[in-house]
């Protein structure tokens, strides 16, 4: 393993090492793997990223409170971050009509969270929306055919006419020691798809059928170059991808609406440019897309004030045994900021 050039399997082999070592303790609550920051800025040396809520000088840690400064020959760097959170919630939005990407919607027990993109499931007819589940099924309240509201329902959501959709599908978080690696969920159109919602893209980029990340890890690392969102709170916003591989704790709410730790695995870790953040709470579901190739990345599922956790795009689409969809055509741009 050198300091460039690494593959998938391993940096998989070294976040096993890194987890042996250190477990999922106190001190660590996420491993990443990117391009190492000098300044901020990304170089062309690979890194691990062992992220921490506090980091203390080295020099006052005693030699077993030490983390290593490589694994496997590759450099360690330490982040100081809070620990994410699901990205629902957020100020309240007006009701629009057709409903665009990155609008309000939710389930009825939801805050809010944003309108990913819309998406046609193989084998089955009509169109449907695709969001995270804690935004449409939230944990232990999800019920199939529920009703989901643009605009949420602390505004008012909840009356007949701001009917969107009924949810049909979704991925349930657990909590403990079990891994995740998806928070997604579909409601199908309804009751008149063509009035309900606006297949449409994001800034200058325009969403395609079967136009996203297909290959887990190493076509990930190639989105090196900007990737923009629409999310209901934040809005358009740029950014960079700087783990292509991220697992780690995420606070979720459950069904007693307590924030717990969920573990995710195989995640992507994006930073907003300049000092404003990706996303914010209410972004959640929101789709990000690479702007050089038009495809699209993953979706935004929680964030901190400085990062944002993003599910890639072939896991959200194919969830196995349970759906397999793509993104509807035609999906046109949306004029930039």
């Amino acid at each position: 393993m050198s300091g460039s050039g690494v593959d998938a399997a391993e940096v998989h082999a070294g976040f096993r090492e890194l987890h042996e070592r250190l477990g999922w303790g106190s001190r660590v609550y996420a491993l990443g793997f990117g391009p190492k920051e000098t300044c901020g800025v990304p170089t062309a040396t690979d890194a691990f990223r062992l992220y921490v809520t506090r980091k203390h000088p080295r020099a006052a840690l005693s030699a077993t409170a030490r983390l290593p400064r490589n694994i496997c020959g590759v450099p360690v760097d330490v982040v100081e971050d809070a620990v994410p959170i699901v990205h629902a919630g957020g100020v309240l939005t007006a009701r629009r009509r057709p409903v665009e990407m990155g609008d309000g919607i939710s389930h009825e027990e939801v805050l809010n969270g944003s309108m990913g993109a819309v998406v046609r499931w193989e084998g089955r007819p009509g169109r449907y929306l695709l969001s995270c589940a804690h935004v449409l099924a939230p944990a232990g309240l999800g019920n199939r055919r529920d009703w989901v509201y643009q605009p949420e329902v602390a505004e008012g959501g909840r009356v007949r006419n701001n009917r969107i959709g009924r949810l049909v599908a979704w991925t349930r978080i657990r909590f403990g020691a079990h891994e995740n690696t998806v928070d997604a969920a579909l409601a199908h159109i309804e009751p008149d798809e063509d009035a309900v919602v606006n297949e449409i893209g994001i800034a200058d980029v325009a969403l395609k059928a079967r136009h996203y990340l297909t290959q887990p890890e190493a076509e990930q690392r190639r989105v090196t170059g900007p990737v923009v969102k629409r999310g209901r709170t934040t809005g358009i916003t740029s950014g960079r991808v700087v783990d292509w591989a991220w697992t780690g704790r995420i606070r979720v709410y459950d069904s007693r609406g307590r924030l717990r730790s969920a573990r995710f695995r195989g995640q992507l870790r994006v930073k907003g440019a300049g000092d404003r953040p990706f996303s914010s709470p209410g972004d959640s579901g929101a789709v990000v897309v690479e702007r050089g190739s038009s495809k699209m990345v993953g979706m935004v599922i929680a964030g901190s004030t400085t990062a944002s956790i993003v599910t890639p795009a072939w896991r959200v689409l194919n969830v196995s045994n349970q759906w397999k969809v793509d993104l509807a055509e035609p999906q046109a741009p949306l004029g930039g900021p």
